[in-house]
């Protein structure tokens, strides 16, 4: 009912019929506006989205959200793996965290998680990393040993 007339709801949606002034597009579909048009148009791949509703109330299309298989992160178009020695929780999660004494490397457009040298290490390193570089481990000499750049003496 748009105030005036029965509208037909879109493909891949349903409408509650009588007053209602919207449909809903079905799981997995989000409400894209183009034009004057209205559609349901089914999410990518590795994202979601439920009760989608068109008209949308802000008069913007709508957006699926990622969810990614645990193990898996959001790149911001699709899920992609975790490198070796890392976890990632799946869902919307951005990023993976590298496993202890693993720290986030960027060899080209390639992220991995490469092992601390000896004497030395990290906790929490994430790939992506935000910054966009790779990070670094920090020493962790014994009593009476002192780290001289690549080894404790």
């Amino acid at each position: 009912w748009d105030g005036s007339a029965c509208q037909a709801c879109p493909v891949n949606s349903n409408g509650d019929g009588g007053e209602a002034e919207s449909c809903t597009c079905d799981e997995k579909y989000y409400a894209k506006l183009a034009g004057d048009t209205w559609s349901c148009e089914n999410c990518p791949t590795d994202s979601t989205i439920i009760g989608s509703v068109v008209p949308h109330t802000s008069g913007d299309s709508d957006t699926c959200a990622s969810s990614c298989a645990s193990g898996k992160y959001w790149d911001g178009s699709a899920c992609q793996a975790c490198p070796v020695n890392s976890n990632g929780d799946g869902g919307e999660a951005e990023s993976c965290t590298c496993d202890e004494k693993y720290y986030a490397k960027l060899a080209g457009d390639t992220w991995s998680c490469e092992n601390c040298p000896t004497d030395s290490t990290i906790i929490g390193s994430v790939v992506p990393h935000t910054s966009g570089d790779s990070d670094t481990c920090a020493s962790s000499c014994a009593s009476g040993k002192y780290w001289d750049g690549s080894a404790c003496q």
